[in-house]
């Protein structure tokens, strides 16, 4: 049989069907509405468990990841953070991971995460063709300094102070927030960047993860 005795039936390539949203059991269609449902059959229940340096474990709750989740997600729409904006997560399997991650879905944002792996060069590259314009960041990763890092892929970032800014160096790039230390220049400490978020009423966040 060759190539040409084949006869491609393109109707059969046409969807039809109901709706997703109409479809039954399907379930949300969102990461921020797959968290809502997870949380509100699970809420009590043990979502993550992580080793801290000291030895000791913090774990998180799905209520517990639900409301970190929206600590992020508030501080993003407070630094102005727009619809379908990325959002660089540089971050170990920890739980600001996640957060971040939720976090950015219920803004409004896309998650992008970026590899720790990367070496300097890897990392400007990522940072400047994902179009990231926030990178949330984990300071220190075995040997890597990462805020140093930036620092010297761009050193606006040590001069420039946190909201303001800007660089050729990357276009898009407008906040940074670091776990794990105490912020430097444009990079706000953790606690800093979720503080900014305090300001926003909860029935604006949940319009925009409804959207």
């Amino acid at each position: 049989m060759s190539s040409h005795d084949f006869v491609v039936d393109r109707s059969v390539s046409i969807a039809r069907g109901l709706p997703l949203s109409e479809e039954v059991g399907l379930g949300e269609l969102t990461l921020a509405g797959f968290l809502r449902e997870v949380t509100s059959r699970f809420g009590g229940r043990e979502a993550l468990v992580h080793r801290l340096d000291d030895g000791s474990r913090e774990r998180w709750s799905y209520c517990d990841l639900w409301d970190r989740s929206r600590e992020v997600a508030k501080a993003l729409i407070a630094t102005g953070l727009g619809k379908g904006e990325r959002v660089g997560v540089l971050m170990t399997n920890r739980a600001e991971f996640l957060s971040a991650m939720f976090g950015a879905a219920l803004a409004g944002g896309v998650a992008t995460p970026l590899s720790t792996f990367s070496t300097p060069a890897e990392l400007e590259y990522l940072i400047g063709h994902s179009a990231v314009s926030y990178l949330l960041f984990e300071e220190s990763v075995l040997k890597k300094e990462f805020l140093e890092i930036l620092c010297d892929l761009d050193p606006q970032i040590a001069v420039s102070t946190a909201g303001h800014y800007a660089s050729s160096r990357f276009p898009f790039l407008r906040e940074l927030a670091v776990v794990g230390g105490e912020g430097r220049g444009a990079a706000r400490s953790w606690r800093a960047f979720l503080d900014l978020g305090q300001a926003v009423p909860d029935d604006r966040l949940d319009a925009r993860a409804k959207a």
